[in-house]
């Protein structure tokens, strides 16, 4: 059984170590730090970052998908030649 729980407590350290490279105490080294706190890029050269989905929302993309057009706010009509799929 001790061999058990410590191969298992290995693979939960691999796992938190892949998908959560920083712990919360050490998020000042995380290189973006000052664009998440300060709300501005790290640099005078570099683009604040923004949310994966925020580009695709001023976009209108996800919108569109969910059949609304930002444009005018109301349902999009079926485009010419084609289907919606849903």
């Amino acid at each position: 059984m001790g061999k058990d729980s410590k191969f298992l407590k290995t693979q939960l350290i691999t796992l938190e170590n892949k998908f959560m490279p920083f712990h919360m105490d050490s998020i000042e080294q995380d290189p973006h730090y000052k664009e998440y706190t300060e709300g501005g890029a790290a640099s005078v050269n570099e683009k604040p970052r923004r949310a994966p989905f925020e580009d695709q929302e001023s976009d209108g993309a996800l919108a569109w998908l969910r059949g609304y057009d930002d444009t005018r706010n109301r349902k999009k009509t079926i485009p010419r030649g084609g289907n919606l799929k849903t």
